[in-house]
């Protein structure tokens, strides 16, 4: 079997190495597999491909190119693979995506992970994210292993015994057993996405449980048991009920009204409507990489009938800021009282993973640094209607319906970033409300929109007055809402009734001359 490896300069990537080279052809990874060529060079003629290092990733580098590595690195290798025909992956992660559990709780592979947002947590959690979503997209099969934590004969030998610990040995031998699992209900036909915790046995933090079916087989060869396992110093941690409470809650400051408002991707068109109505009510700080005149001629050319950006006046002011650069996106925040992203890149692969994730991940240090309690995040209704993985054959479908987004580069990345602001609200009590648009419509200029609107369309001053009403009301019902931002419409798809719940928000623009084949309906046009 050919097998590629990444990460291999790892400790289990070198047991690994070592073990396997008697009866597999190993090709290692030097390169950086967040360049697609690479990538493709480095899946070319592999029967699998062993993804090491979301488990342990390049010491040395800053924490959002770690992020980066994790996100981006495994999209564009797990894609490669797949377009080449590979015959499974197999995804090295952490049993510390569980460890908020309670200590004596039998958490078995069924459980949601519940990572913090430490970046050896965080960083594996949103490679499994971004592994699954392609797995469940595409015919390539991906077996993940959450590993405890490695160890060799010579830590054993210097510490006193972990339940944590998995001897790197064992987890060679489970790394074995995943290149030849055949699923026991259909042994012929390996697909999707596939989950098992790798632990040391009896006695160990987290129970065998999957792994030990006779399907997969695993068994530790050595046994650690040692002092119980006490709670560790944890932005956030699971009670007794199952909440997820955090450590040192943002949310113990008490609410008050967002003062300023740092605001990155201001030259926008979303946050070009948004403008007016926040900045009758507080400071705002807009932040871009483009100047508000050159985003304005860039929305003239794309976005018919979109507001248009306007040079901030006194109190209000704009600073050049890029949302990939975390020093930037941190002295943007200073002194704000909320926060409001706005960023978006679609097509463009390093540009979507760098704005869509990293800087979901820039702002939400940033949130906390600056014991900022409120942030808005915005984004595209991430959910995949293609068959059969998607909703395309569903109605109704709720806010919180489970985000399908699969491979596709926007869907995927925005997913990406949404699940890092709610590891980082939940973790340390902020207040995230997650806006989801869709299609924004200028009601007396709709172009191509009359008579095919979408399930989810909305005007340009609704979804203004929507970002207005996130950054003004005193709560949210939990750290992390998800909010869907439409127009009262006929389609069922959607529904905006959480919208006018939560946020107290009532579309105001009708669109229903949209819709009609025949109606004199002239709705008023946004001042741009």
């Amino acid at each position: 079997m050919n097998i590629t490896i990444t990460g291999a300069g790892s400790l289990l990537g070198a047991r690994l190495r070592h073990t396997l080279a008697d009866e597999h052809t190993i090709r290692t990874v030097e390169g950086d597999i967040r360049d697609p060529v690479e990538a493709r060079r480095a899946v070319d003629g592999a029967h699998a491909v062993l993804h090491l290092l979301p488990h342990t990733p390049p010491a040395g580098i800053a924490p959002h190119e770690t992020v980066d590595l994790c996100t981006r690195g495994t999209y564009v290798l797990l894609t490669a693979a797949a377009a080449a025909g590979v015959e499974r992956v197999v995804l090295a992660s952490t049993l510390d995506v569980m460890e908020a559990y309670p200590p004596g709780w039998r958490v078995l592979e069924s459980w949601r992970p519940r990572p913090s947002s430490v970046l050896h947590e965080l960083a594996p959690y949103v490679a499994e994210l971004s592994a699954r979503e392609v797995a469940q997209d595409s015919s390539l099969p991906v077996i993940c292993l959450r590993f405890g934590r490695l160890v060799d004969d010579r830590h054993v030998h210097e510490h006193a015994p972990d339940p944590r610990w998995l001897h790197v040995e064992d987890a060679v031998q489970a790394v074995q057993r995943a290149l030849a699992f055949r699923p026991a209900r259909s042994p012929a036909a390996l697909r999707g996405w596939w989950v098992f915790h790798i632990s040391c046995g009896d006695g160990a933090r987290f129970p065998l449980a999957a792994a030990a079916e006779p399907a997969f087989g695993f068994a530790p060869q050595h046994r650690f048991g040692g002092r119980p396992v006490l709670p560790e110093t944890r932005s956030a941690i699971v009670d007794d009920r199952g909440v997820l409470v955090p450590a040192h809650p943002i949310s113990s400051v008490a609410p008050r009204p967002a003062q300023r408002v740092a605001v990155f991707g201001a030259s926008g068109p979303l946050a070009a409507a948004a403008q007016g109505p926040l900045a009758a009510a507080c400071t705002l700080r807009l932040t871009d990489v483009l100047s508000p005149e050159n985003g304005a001629a860039r929305i003239a050319a794309r976005f018919p009938g979109a507001y248009l950006p306007q040079p901030p006046v006194p109190p209000h002011e704009f600073r050049r800021v890029d949302i990939t650069q975390p020093d930037e996106v941190r002295d943007a925040s200073r002194d704000a009282s909320a926060l409001l992203n706005c960023t978006v890149v679609r097509e463009h692969l390093d540009g979507a993973f760098l704005v869509n994730t990293v800087g979901a991940y820039n702002v939400m240090r940033a949130a906390v640094s600056h014991s900022i309690r409120r942030v808005i995040h915005t984004g595209p209704q991430v959910l995949n209607f293609g068959h059969p993985s998607g909703y395309g054959a569903d109605f109704d479908i709720p806010d919180e319906a489970p985000i399908r987004a699969g491979a596709h580069l926007y869907f995927h990345t925005k997913y990406l970033g949404l699940e890092i602001c709610r590891v980082f609200a939940q973790n340390h009590g902020l207040e995230v409300a997650a806006l989801l648009f869709s299609t924004f419509v200028n009601p007396s200029q709709p172009g191509r929109r009359r008579g095919q609107l979408g399930p989810a369309a909305v005007s340009w001053t609704d979804a203004g007055v929507a970002v207005r009403r996130a950054i003004d009301i005193p709560a949210l019902p939990s750290p992390f809402e998800v909010l869907r931002i439409l127009g009262d419409l006929p389609h069922g798809k959607f529904t905006n009734a959480k919208a006018k719940r939560v946020l107290g928000w009532q579309p105001v623009d009708s669109l229903v001359h949209l819709w009609q084949t025949d109606s004199e309906t002239m709705p008023r046009s946004p001042a741009k």
